[in-house]
């Protein structure tokens, strides 16, 4: 039994490279998206071919307590995924996919952002930076994150027994191609190209990895505060915001947005 891990960040550039992908390859019969598992009776729907503008919606209304406030940026970066179902079941009649994420963790992810939101307020508001606030906000959620992860290898693990070859998309792929091969399963990871970390995912990661100097919490945060001032309040949604982060050290790209963006508001 073997296990495509593709390694995509949650962005509607990398859904779309992964949808592509999916769409080329037949060899597969299981397919473990990392949507919440409340997803898997529309996600079954759209690949039965049910256009996704009537699926969406009551996909999004039911995940509200789950994911409550469910905002557009988390429509738009599964986008396309989400549309290129039918034709990856089309081309895998016998696929069977599964819906992983654990949804505990989900929840608790949104109280936990709400948390570092009245941090940067506060910290936007006073000028000062607390780093043991920061450190502890981040650190809270450590041991649910890994329990949670933990939680979905176990099931995917639990569910692709049952077939041949899956392919698995997730954006902590190194983590889950190893776990996976500790599990007994023929492992190959696929990666999607460069993702430039945010300053709020830098300094989650760092928190998470090693012991960080106050004085390395205190730059990240002010990159942060930064990044919203710079990109997040001059952007349509978080996905654009992190899309301009993305190419902000490319000057032909940026030119290019910039263009597209005019073209659109005329």
């Amino acid at each position: 039994m073997s296990i495509t891990v593709l390694h995509a960040p949650e962005s509607k550039i990398f859904s779309n490279k992964v949808a592509k992908h999916l769409t080329r390859q037949t060899q597969y019969d299981g397919l473990f998206l990392p949507f919440p598992r409340e997803s898997a009776e529309f996600i079954f729907r759209l690949c039965e071919g049910l256009p996704a503008n009537l699926v969406v919606p009551d996909l999004k209304k039911a995940l509200e307590p789950i994911l409550s406030p469910i905002e557009d940026p988390w429509e738009k970066s599964v986008e396309p995924l989400l549309k290129a179902l039918s034709q990856i079941k089309k081309g895998n009649p016998k696929m069977q996919p599964y819906c992983y994420r654990d949804s505990f963790f989900a929840h608790f992810e949104t109280g936990n952002s709400g948390e570092l939101a009245v941090l940067v307020l506060k910290t936007m508001m006073s000028g000062k930076i607390d780093a043991k606030e920061w450190k502890a906000v981040i650190k809270k959620d450590r041991k649910y994150r890994f329990d949670s992860l933990e939680a979905e290898i176990d099931f995917i693990a639990h569910h692709a027994e049952n077939h041949e070859k899956s392919s698995c998309i997730s954006s902590t792929g190194n983590y889950f191609a190893s776990r996976l091969q500790e599990e007994g399963f023929e492992t190959n990871l696929i990666s999607f190209g460069h993702y430039s970390l945010t300053p709020i995912e830098q300094l989650i990661s760092k928190v998470f990895q090693e012991s960080i100097p106050d004085e390395e919490i205190k730059k990240l945060v002010l990159l942060h505060i930064k990044y919203i001032k710079k990109y997040l309040y001059r952007s349509t949604n978080i996905e654009e915001a992190n899309y301009r982060w993305q190419i902000r050290k490319d000057p032909l790209k940026r030119l290019l947005f910039e263009i597209k963006k005019l073209r659109q508001k005329n």
